[in-house]
């Protein structure tokens, strides 16, 4: 996917889900029970991500970025 971003034409993506607790980092073992709470319309906050990719015209590198927010619903 990466090879194929070109500097004339980004990449971006969005998501949003419900969550129970706030935090911006929430570290978890692949074993630990979910955190999410669910369903966004019965979560407490809602947690959306952008997440773009771009290629940079001079010198071909990429830059990823993600932003995340949380909102109480």
């Amino acid at each position: 996917m990466f090879n194929a971003v070109r500097a004339e034409q980004p990449l971006w993506r969005n998501n949003m889900l419900g969550y129970a607790d706030p935090d911006l980092f929430q570290p978890r073992r692949e074993d630990d029970p979910d955190r999410q709470a669910g369903k966004a319309e019965t979560s407490p906050y809602m947690r959306a991500e952008r997440q773009c990719i771009l290629r940079l015209p001079k010198t071909s590198a990429l830059v990823f970025t993600i932003h995340s927010y949380v909102v109480k619903s």
